[in-house]
């Protein structure tokens, strides 16, 4: 995702003034997320999807990519 869209995604959500840089800024104020299978893998080993009632893993990359290497969790 570009700087550009996450910014504009974050306005929807967050609202008291905090500055947006990365995806990861919006994690606070939202309760669930759409994620590809290498960023679950990246966030899940650095602890940080524990907060979220709703996760959908997203494997269209998968589909398109069959040698990608995310399996190794």
């Amino acid at each position: 995702m570009k700087k550009a869209e996450i910014k504009e995604y974050a306005r929807r959500y967050v609202t008291d003034g905090t500055v947006v840089n990365s995806i990861e800024d919006i994690f606070p104020y939202v309760d669930g997320i759409v994620i590809n299978p290498e960023q679950f893998k990246k966030y899940y080993k650095e602890g940080k999807l524990k907060n979220f009632t709703g996760l959908v893993v997203d494997e269209s990359t998968i589909i398109k990519n069959r040698s990608a290497q995310i399996t190794d969790m």
